[in-house]
């Protein structure tokens, strides 16, 4: 039923200017798998599924409500980027790899 949105998604990206852009998707590690039956091999390699427990999900979700409400976004994302040095390894990571 979600297939038509992950497809749009994954067809911007690839007409991104950047190149190599991809969609990364969150899911938590006790789903039942990322339903990506429906997506053919163009779409599959350029969607990176990133498998985030309870407390991953919480940093993303603390870290964008800080920066939301913060006064200079930019020295607040300077603080907090350390802190989600896990999940920017991850999602610059090429595809592929």
């Amino acid at each position: 039923e979600h297939t038509p949105y992950w497809r749009a998604l994954v067809e911007l990206a690839s007409e991104s200017a950047l190149g190599q852009a991809k969609v990364v998707a969150f899911t938590p590690p006790d789903a039942h798998g990322f339903a990506t039956d429906g997506l053919n091999g163009h779409a599959k390699e350029r969607l990176d599924v990133l498998e985030l427990d309870r407390g991953a999900l919480a940093s993303l979700a603390a870290a964008e409500a800080v920066i939301r409400d913060a006064d200079c976004e930019d020295d607040t994302f300077t603080v907090i980027a350390p802190e989600l040095n896990f999940l920017w390894r991850r999602i610059t990571r090429p595809l592929g790899v």
